[in-house]
């Protein structure tokens, strides 16, 4: 049994050597790293280093060149620091709700005074277009105006079924809070939930396009508007304004430029989806989805027979990252990107973060160099197809384990 143990530690091992093991030369860029003096150090990864690294940044290494001329691994934790929203909800009473010619009017009383800043409204009718007002009150006397002329919308048919019915408004304190809906129909208000928005900004960078261009496409009724950053960058969040003064709502597509191939007909591009969203004149266009590096966007908004919008801006935000990285050894290191076969790290460092010091000192990067790679003598490998390599393997621990099997019964 002994024997048995031993060989399949030394098969894991032979498994674990081909999977996981890494050197320098299989990584394409790398830039020296300056100013190391203690344990602990921070190092801020550039656009360049995020653009060259692939969509999970999972292919990123900090070598180290000891005086004995031996290789070590720096352990890192991959950091940022996203924004983040949070919510608390506020207790109250609907204590009112009457109407009269201007409208219909609810008042709220909070359970304990405290700010709040959204109210999110549910309604039992379909279809509306309503303005709104909100005041607060501190004793149900004197009523001040927090919003005006808000506007909440219901659209449902056959093409579409868009809610809009969240008031969100500046931060206010008050014990009692009125609610005036400028409509003739009973809004049939069934619910309504009051809470504190809060958001933590965290540590964000913001990019504006090079430059973006919006093309027609009359047959499909379409606008498909090419955006170019002018560079990789990693974005998790647009933001999109437009000029137009009437009110709209419109279906589109937001992709990304994943691969291009030329052939002999030209270039080749290659999307992927990265986002459906609905333009409307009402809500924020705020568009969110999962971090991702791009250069190129293209937008496809689906017009049908209406007006093409006029786009104003396009602004986009994405993390910060860094990695926290532990010295130990003396050496001279440097971090090395752009890895070709190579797997996400798992270092023991990830389960122990709290005993990471607090404000950690940034090194500096030296200007990127491409590595060069050692030209070898090609040998005759024992198989030309790394397949062959891993169905022996399998075979090996089917093997194994059949005989591990007949142990067991013989015993």
């Amino acid at each position: 049994m002994k024997t048995l143990h031993k060989t399949i530690a030394i098969l894991l091992y032979i498994i674990s050597f081909f999977g996981y093991s890494q050197t320098v030369d299989q990584f394409d860029y790398k830039s020296d790293l300056n100013g190391i003096q203690d344990q602990w150090h921070t190092i801020e990864l550039t656009d360049h280093i995020i653009g060259q690294c692939n969509q999970r940044l999972s292919d990123i290494r900090v070598f180290g060149i000891t005086a004995s001329n031996d290789t070590i691994i720096a352990p890192y934790i991959l950091d940022f620091q996203p924004k983040k929203v949070t919510t608390k909800e506020v207790e109250f009473k609907q204590i009112n709700s009457v109407q009269n010619s201007k409208g219909y009017y609810y008042t709220f009383a909070l359970s304990n005074q405290e700010a709040i800043n959204q109210i999110q409204l549910v309604f039992g009718i379909d279809n509306f277009d309503w303005k709104v007002a909100l005041e607060g009150s501190q004793n149900q006397k004197e009523w001040y105006t927090i919003v005006k002329d808000y506007r909440l919308l219901s659209i449902k048919n056959d093409h579409m079924d868009y809610q809009f019915t969240d008031l969100n408004f500046p931060s206010s304190n008050y014990p009692y809070f009125r609610l005036k809906i400028e409509s003739k129909e009973k809004p049939q208000l069934t619910s309504a939930k009051i809470t504190q928005k809060i958001v933590d900004e965290g540590n964000i960078k913001n990019y504006t396009p090079q430059h973006f261009q919006v093309n027609e496409i009359k047959k499909q009724n379409t606008s498909e508007i090419e955006v170019d950053f002018g560079k990789k960058v990693r974005i998790n969040h647009l933001k999109f304004t437009f000029n137009n003064t009437f009110d709209f709502y419109r279906n589109a597509s937001i992709k990304y430029l994943a691969d291009s191939v030329k052939t002999e007909k030209g270039w080749k591009y290659s999307y992927v989806r990265l986002k459906n969203y609905t333009f409307n004149s009402v809500d924020k266009n705020e568009v969110n989805f999962k971090s991702t590096t791009i250069q190129k966007l293209k937008i496809e908004i689906y017009n049908r027979q209406n007006q093409p919008l006029t786009i104003g801006s396009i602004q986009a935000e994405g993390n910060r990252y860094s990695l926290l990285t532990r010295f130990t050894e003396e050496a001279k290191y440097f971090i090395a990107y752009d890895g070709l076969k190579v797997y996400a790290v798992d270092y023991d460092i990830k389960h122990f973060r709290k005993n990471i010091p607090e404000n950690l000192s940034k090194l500096t990067l030296s200007t990127p160099i491409k590595i060069k790679k050692v030209e070898k003598e090609k040998e005759a490998p024992l198989f030309e197809n790394e397949m062959w390599l891993w169905a022996i393997m399998l075979i090996m621990v089917v093997v194994l384990g059949g005989f591990a099997v007949k142990m067991m019964k013989a015993e």
